[in-house]
């Protein structure tokens, strides 16, 4: 049987504070942590249930290093390929949730490029294992 390789990129184990909201306006916003991320999606923990295919706006923060303070790097559209639970659980607290980014513009590319490359240059994360 041979096993095909699904993922176009490498996902990385990186911590970095991200905010889920369905519209730009941020009104209602989910304080998230990736636990990983790759050049074409992420994956979190929240702590309230998002629809499945539903799309939501990932901002992308960098956090507070060498006295630079936290700030915004991008923003880009993601859909929720995967969610566990499935449904919504009355109590539950928290989610993992799957996010995949259809388009990425260059600039978009770009900056998830460099977040990626300054945490790996830092010693922060690691290659996440191959599937």
């Amino acid at each position: 049987m041979t096993h095909t390789k699904r993922r176009k990129y490498p996902r990385y184990h990186l911590r970095i504070p991200i905010k889920l909201s369905r519209s730009i306006s941020g009104d209602d916003a989910i304080d998230a942590t990736s636990l990983n991320i790759c050049l074409h999606g992420l994956y979190c923990t929240v702590t309230r249930y998002v629809p499945l295919f539903g799309k939501l706006l990932v901002t992308l923060i960098a956090p507070e290093r060498a006295g630079v303070p936290a700030h915004v790097i991008s923003q880009i559209e993601g859909v929720v390929v995967r969610i566990e639970p499935e449904t919504e659980q009355i109590g539950c607290k928290a989610y993992d949730v799957a996010l995949y980014f259809e388009e990425l513009s260059e600039q978009q590319e770009e900056a998830l490029q460099s977040l990626i490359a300054s945490h790996l240059a830092a010693g922060i994360d690691e290659p996440c294992p191959p599937l």
